[in-house]
């Protein structure tokens, strides 16, 4: 399903919270980059995902990655909020395709 795509977790951000500067998610676990991500509420329950379950995030631009639910994001709309402490990339598009990956493990194809 299409759902929006915002970025959280780098320098400056305005919306930063001590948990997420910390590198901690909303269960108490660790923030990894290039793997960690957050969902709202509403994306949750549109997807039918757990904490730590993990999405297949399709940008229809060549670019597929895989992201772990390790956060939630403030309601808002439904969303995919992506852990970027790296640093903002603006090259991310603003909606992609997300699916949920049942019996995925990191290295499986995408």
């Amino acid at each position: 399903m299409k759902i929006k795509i915002t970025q959280y977790g780098y320098k400056n951000d305005e919306c930063a919270d001590s948990l997420t500067e910390a590198g901690i998610g909303a269960w108490d676990n660790k923030l990894e980059p290039c793997v960690s991500c957050a969902l709202t509420r509403s994306a949750q329950n549109l997807l039918d995902a757990s904490p730590a379950s993990w999405l297949r995030i399709d940008f229809g631009n060549g670019r597929v990655t895989a992201r772990r639910f390790d956060d939630r994001a403030p309601e808002d709309d439904p969303r995919v909020d992506i852990y970027a402490p790296g640093g903002f990339d603006k090259t991310q598009p603003d909606y992609a395709e997300v699916t949920l990956l049942k019996q995925w493990l990191p290295g499986d194809p995408l």
